[in-house]
């Protein structure tokens, strides 16, 4: 008795591997289309374009040309995130924040372009 309900067991959580395994590409896909919606819902004119500055040995990543002008002109940034060491040779990198999900998109763009080696 007790080896049949181990037996059942084993086949239950190998059934659900198999289906999780093979849903995590429909998962991942969904995922995608919910960020395609959120982010054309953040934007309706379109998802921030990443804009490189360099500017007192710090790169700079902002989502418009307004900003990058008041960065190379010396104005900090209203918000933004830091992340210390991820520019191509270790450099310090500010992403621009708005109110959404600017620095994740800027930060995405970013790291498709510099990918860590």
């Amino acid at each position: 008795m007790f080896c049949g309900k181990i037996a059942v067991s084993a086949m239950v959580v190998g059934v659900s591997v198999m289906l999780l395994g093979g849903c995590s590409t429909d998962r991942t896909k969904m995922n995608e289309i919910n960020k395609k919606i959120a982010i054309s819902e953040a934007y309706p004119d379109g998802a921030p374009k990443m804009i490189e500055v360099k500017h007192g040995g710090k790169w700079y990543v902002v989502g418009s040309e307004k900003s990058a002008v008041e960065v190379k002109a010396g104005k900090p940034l209203k918000s933004f995130v830091k992340s210390i060491g991820a520019g191509p040779a270790g450099e310090t990198v500010v992403f621009e924040q708005d109110k959404l999900m600017m620095a994740d998109l800027l930060m995405e763009q970013f790291e498709a372009k510099y990918p860590k080696k």
